[in-house]
């Protein structure tokens, strides 16, 4: 007997996923929701701080929300998809999220002094969407290829076992 290795036992996993998965798109969300709550009360708090309430300022809120509101819409979007592309949407709203959470929150608490070590801090919020994408595409890209592999180990299964019982 083969021993499994550590891709058999995830693809086996991600094959085990209940089919309508209404739990994890709702906890991903809520974490969407959450993180783009987050955005807002932390721009709000920053344009009355600044005291200089420009119009221009709010395209960088709709900038930063962009990787969490596509996250948001593709995950509502897919619920009704093949398990391998509901995975790669929920490895990109993960890697969104995770990438735009850590960044606001270490902005938020200035830990490390983030924010009041130099004057030029606050460029970050330009690259957080930039950096909040292409970590959500690396996560997409295995956890799409898990839930494909399963898709296939699944089906590739039920045509052995009807050509075993058609015999």
């Amino acid at each position: 007997m083969l021993r499994r290795g550590p891709i058999s036992r995830l693809v086996a996993l991600a094959a085990k996923l209940p089919r309508p998965p209404q739990v994890v798109a709702a906890g991903l969300v809520l974490v969407c929701l959450a993180v783009l709550t987050i955005e807002a009360l932390a721009f709000d708090y920053a344009s009355v701080a600044s005291a200089t309430q420009f119009a221009w300022l709010y395209f960088f809120l709709l900038w930063n929300s962009a990787p969490m509101l596509t996250a948001l819409s593709l995950t509502l979007l897919t619920r009704a998809s093949g398990l391998g592309f509901r995975l790669a949407v929920y490895g990109f709203a993960l890697g969104t999220g995770s990438v735009t959470l850590y960044y606001h929150l270490l902005w938020a608490f200035d830990v490390g002094g983030v924010t009041t070590r130099s004057s030029t801090s606050s460029l970050i919020f330009v690259w957080i969407p930039v950096y909040a994408t292409v970590f959500g595409l690396i996560l997409a890209a295995p956890a799409g290829l898990i839930g494909y592999i399963a898709t296939a180990r699944r089906a590739s299964r039920s045509s052995a076992q009807r050509v075993r019982s058609s015999a």
